[in-house]
């Protein structure tokens, strides 16, 4: 049996804005690649040694929220990771996040494609952390008298650092379908960061050298949207 001419009408009206409609929240996955030098970390023989994948890869998520026609508000945070051991066999991890407070236009110059560019200052962050064992005497000399023998305790310190940072990007966005988009973008992000700014304990201390300035960045991420 035929559908009626109404009924197609009123199919393709539905398909139709399904495609065009713009979702108002986005959250995302993805990953990224920039060139940084770390030289602290490079040339530091005592950490494990790194490669592209702890260097030169970004992994990230974040959230967006449509507020106003053709502009978006969200998060997004990317994270450079490296883990291994010391020289001395000691577990160790590295993690530089960049977290970006995105501010957002675009158009849509297809159905299903558009144009993006995005403005975002930055607040970013770096920690180190050790994870050794060790003994501590009163605790060994109390379980030796109960005839034990030595016994590890896991002990895990931590410096940390908060640095300023600005970056901008234009993007290109496919909309597979009204729900799921994937998402390409390059631009550049601009870093302050001071090695002498670093906290350990309670103190400050000098940490690694890093060149984190004026670094061109490109990103893929997928979109769910609603």
């Amino acid at each position: 049996m035929k559908l009626q001419r109404p009924f197609l009408i009123i199919i393709f009206f539905l398909v139709f804005q399904n495609l065009h409609a713009q979702p108002k929240w986005m959250v995302n996955v993805g990953g990224g690649f920039y060139e940084p030098t770390l030289t602290g970390f490079d040339s530091n023989t005592e950490m494990p040694e790194t490669n592209f994948m702890t260097s030169n890869v970004l992994y990230g998520f974040g959230l967006s929220y449509e507020f106003f026609h053709n502009a978006r508000v969200g998060l997004l945070n990317n994270y450079s990771l490296h883990s291994g051991s010391t020289i001395s066999g000691t577990d160790f991890s590295r993690t530089i996040a960049y977290r970006t407070i995105v501010l957002e236009t675009y158009f849509m110059f297809f159905r299903r494609f558009e144009m993006n560019f995005t403005l975002g200052p930055m607040i970013n962050g770096g920690t180190i952390r050790l994870d050794a064992s060790g003994t501590v005497n009163e605790w060994d000399t109390l379980l030796s008298s109960f005839g034990n023998n030595s016994i590890g305790i896991p002990s895990s310190e931590k410096m940390t650092t908060t640095w300023f940072g600005f970056t901008s990007m234009i993007g290109l966005r496919f909309y597979v379908f009204s729900w799921l988009a994937l998402d390409v973008r390059s631009g550049f992000m601009n870093n302050w960061y001071d090695e002498k700014k670093w906290k350990f304990q309670g103190e400050t201390v000098t940490g690694p050298k890093l060149k984190l300035d004026e670094l061109p960045l490109f990103t893929f991420r997928l979109f769910l949207t609603w």
